[in-house]
C-alpha cells in the first residue's frame, strides 16, 4: 500500500548519482567552450571582413600603361594611383641626368631607378614639376615613374 503524500521532500535517493553529476557538468562546460570559441571566430571574422574591406580601398594595384618611347627621352599619361610606365636607359659615361616634368604639381609622381636586371632599387624620387636627376654612373638602368595619387601627363630626357 502506498504511503500518503505528507508534503516532505524523499531525500532518501538523490536524484543524479555524483558520476552522473560530473558528466552532466562536464558536458556542460564542453558546450560552453565549444559556444564561446564559435563566438570568438564569429567576432574575429566580422573584424578581418571589416578590415579586408578597409585595406582593399587603400590597395594600389601596379598597372602599366602605354609610353612613347623616343632614344633620348619617353613620355606618357598616368590615369591614377598604381599606373607605370618602365623603360631603360644606357648611359655611356658617368655625367647622365635625366629630366623629369610633370604638369601637375598636385598629382604624387615617383621616379625608380634600378639596375639593369630591373631589380635592385638604386633610388627614389619624388617628382614636383621639373627636376634632374643624376644616374649612378655609366651602365643600362630601368626607369619607373609610376603615381601613388593624382594625374597627368609626365616627360622624360636625357642625352
Amino acid at each position: 500500500m502506498e504511503q500518503p503524500h505528507t508534503g516532505e521532500k524523499d531525500t532518501s535517493k538523490p536524484l543524479l548519482t555524483k558520476n552522473q553529476k560530473i558528466l552532466v557538468y562536464g558536458c556542460l562546460s564542453c558546450l560552453g567552450l565549444i559556444g564561446i570559441t564559435f563566438f570568438v571566430i564569429w567576432v574575429l571574422s566580422i573584424f578581418y571582413s571589416v578590415a579586408m574591406v578597409h585595406l582593399f580601398d587603400k590597395m594600389i594595384v601596379p598597372t602599366e600603361t602605354t609610353c612613347d618611347m623616343k632614344s633620348d627621352s619617353a613620355s606618357g599619361y598616368l590615369v591614377g594611383p598604381g599606373e607605370y610606365c618602365s623603360w631603360t636607359v644606357t648611359a655611356h659615361d658617368e655625367d647622365v641626368e635625366i629630366t623629369v616634368s610633370v604638369e601637375n604639381s598636385s598629382s604624387d609622381f615617383w621616379l625608380q631607378i634600378k639596375d639593369a636586371s630591373g631589380v635592385t632599387m638604386l633610388a627614389e624620387y619624388e617628382i614636383w614639376q621639373d627636376m634632374s636627376i643624376p644616374l649612378p654612373g655609366a651602365g643600362t638602368y630601368w626607369l619607373i615613374i609610376y603615381s601613388k595619387d593624382g594625374s597627368g601627363p609626365w616627360s622624360a630626357a636625357w642625352e
